[in-house]
């Protein structure tokens, strides 16, 4: 319930720190709402995950096996749960915050693929924790996610390239693409793909990724 008024208290942040000048350029202010769309999947992947190992802890995923429902599909539910969760978030972040002015699809598939680091982050918790001692550690190890993507948004040359590798990466660079592209002039920019390939290699990336961290959560005990 707390988490329904997420995105209405980072928004809306953000959105008094534009009408008072406290971000002076559309840089910083893009910034800020980057940062606040990537902690949305984020912390709703937390959620998801602390949810699945609190089912580990009072074996719940234990009385499944011998329900009509199967483990794995109670799983997914209670992710895609927190990815619909995370989409909204996103959505109204930038709704609420006014900063970032893509077409309504385009926001759309920005917010959508920014939630895709639920199931990433939802399963990587339970694959790093045993109990919700262990998931507390790592949240802080797994809270890099969110950081590396503001620093890829920071280089427009190859070295952006390094930080591919995390989901937070592709939603950035879309809305990067989208919506500062024109303050970057710098010869050594390299921006090669638009927003629609950002988003398309996003979404294929963190199919993969979700996939493989499914995997490994599938090979630790119930």
């Amino acid at each position: 319930r707390v988490m329904l008024f997420y995105p209405i208290m980072l928004g809306g942040l953000a959105r008094l720190l534009l009408h008072r000048h406290l971000l002076t350029s559309q840089f910083a202010a893009a910034t800020a709402v980057v940062l606040v769309i990537l902690a949305a999947g984020f912390d709703f992947g937390m959620i998801a995950g602390f949810s699945l190992l609190d089912d580990r802890d009072d074996h719940v995923l234990v009385s499944i096996l011998i329900s009509p429902v199967s483990a794995d599909r109670y799983v997914w539910v209670k992710v895609a749960f927190a990815f619909l969760m995370a989409v909204l978030a996103g959505a109204a972040t930038i709704l609420i915050s006014g900063i970032l002015t893509p077409p309504a699809p385009g926001m759309f598939l920005v917010a959508l693929l920014a939630a895709m680091q639920v199931p990433i982050n939802a399963f990587l918790v339970n694959v790093f924790a045993h109990d919700r001692a262990e998931g507390l550690a790592a949240t802080k190890f797994t809270g890099i996610l969110v950081f590396l993507p503001v620093v890829a948004w920071l280089l427009t040359d190859w070295k952006q390239w390094i930080l591919a590798f995390v989901p937070g990466f592709w939603p950035t660079k879309a809305i990067q693409s989208q919506s500062v592209a024109s303050t970057i002039t710098t010869s050594h920019t390299v921006l090669p793909l638009g927003f629609s390939a950002f988003i398309a290699v996003g979404f294929l990336w963190c199919f993969i990724a979700a996939g493989f961290t499914f995997i490994l959560f599938k090979k630790r005990p119930l």
